[in-house]
């Protein structure tokens, strides 16, 4: 996808309420609803992060997405998470935009698209530790323990505590995710091949 990031200040409340968001207040989360994206863990998490908090759900369903929503209704918080469904390219930048971080509790990924577009889409982003992300995001993430609830839900309330390291991460993300183009990966593929051809 191709991500262009918009200014906070130009996606109104009303904007939000048309995408599916309740409030201002939003944690973000993309991604197919399917096991290996780690949901019931997240929402077990957020369950610790206070009001107005709301967690904010894109992506369509996937397979045995029974446990994401059964974790909402035990926990109580159906009513501070929105499922927005799928989103069209065009609603992630300012989805990304307003919201407070962008988590991606995946416990299994190739290579991980959301976290670069969420860099690109300069929002602050908080991911697995031990998999593909941190490839992908280097120093510009907060990690956390995908199969830890505490871990989780301690990268939540972390990210509210303090704005101290935010814009740099910000900034870091803006940065790392500008080396991820297509000219690039030609480059590094054109190397590899040639490194092969003369091995």
């Amino acid at each position: 996808h191709a991500v262009n990031p918009v200014a906070p200040a130009s996606v109104a409340d009303d904007d939000l309420r048309r995408l599916g968001v309740g409030g201002p207040d939003y944690f973000l989360t993309l991604g197919t609803l399917e096991p290996r994206k780690n949901l019931p863990r997240l929402i077990e998490a957020f369950a610790g992060v206070p009001e107005p908090w709301r967690l904010a759900v894109a992506g369509g369903k996937g397979w045995a997405t029974s446990p994401v929503f059964e974790a909402a209704t035990r926990t109580g918080l159906d009513r501070r998470i929105d499922f927005l469904g799928y989103v069209p390219d065009e609603a992630i930048a300012p989805l990304m935009a307003r919201a407070r971080a962008f988590v991606y509790p995946s416990v299994a990924e190739g290579f991980g698209m959301p976290t670069l577009e969420a860099m690109l889409a300069e929002a602050p982003v908080l991911t697995s530790r031990g998999t593909a992300m941190e490839e992908v995001c280097g120093d510009a993430a907060r990690y956390f323990d995908p199969l830890s609830v505490e871990s989780i839900r301690a990268a939540l309330l972390a990210e509210l505590a303090s704005d101290e390291d935010r814009a740099a991460r910000i900034s870091r993300g803006r940065a790392r995710a500008a080396g991820f183009t297509w000219q690039a990966c030609a480059r590094s593929v054109h190397a590899w091949l040639r490194a092969m051809a003369t091995a």
